[in-house]
């Protein structure tokens, strides 16, 4: 364990092998990129559990999803929700796009934040790809360029971002909340 106070359990598993194939037959689909943050990975994959996403698909360098982190923040849930390595290929990005809508999420301001919409104010497609982008550099411009909707938060006060897991678990509950 790396936790101090770790509890009395103790488990082996084997690590879950999902198809991307299998995968791309479900609606609701969540791709990260480039997520390097162990905890908000978790976080995520705890708030898309809860809140009737499908899969998680990490593109780009992301950290590893069964690192001790990951499992602890995600409470367990990473064993209830495929999620699906894609590396860096960008001809995979192709591929889901031909499948589902893609719908990038950005900040509020430049180019691309120019053509979002607000995300409580936009229909959801039956089957989606929603795009969530590290908070040091947001999507690739390939994702960027693939998308077919962009979403933003409108915030108060001037805050230009939210933490990712944070504004992922408000943009699951609002696609949720609209079924």
């Amino acid at each position: 364990s790396t936790t101090k106070s770790p509890t009395n359990i103790l488990a082996v598993a084997f690590a879950l092998e999902y198809d991307l194939n299998s995968v791309l037959k479900k609606d609701r689909l969540v791709l990260i990129d480039s997520i390097k943050d162990a905890g908000n990975l978790g976080t995520i994959i705890r708030s898309a559990c809860a809140l009737n996403m499908d899969a998680i698909l990490l593109f780009g360098e992301c950290c590893d999803e069964f690192s001790s982190k990951v499992i602890r923040s995600s409470a367990g849930n990473i064993f209830k929700i495929p999620v699906i390595q894609l590396g860096m290929d960008t001809c995979v990005l192709e591929k889901l796009k031909k499948s589902h809508k893609i719908i990038s999420t950005v900040a509020p301001f430049g180019i691309w934040g120019k053509k979002a919409k607000l995300c409580d104010e936009i229909t959801y497609p039956k089957s989606f790809i929603l795009a969530l982008g590290s908070e040091a550099s947001g999507l690739c411009d390939k994702i960027l360029n693939l998308s077919d909707i962009y979403v933003t938060l409108k915030t108060a006060n001037h805050v230009e971002s939210l933490n990712i897991s944070v504004f992922a678990g408000i943009i699951f509950y609002i696609i949720n909340s609209k079924k």
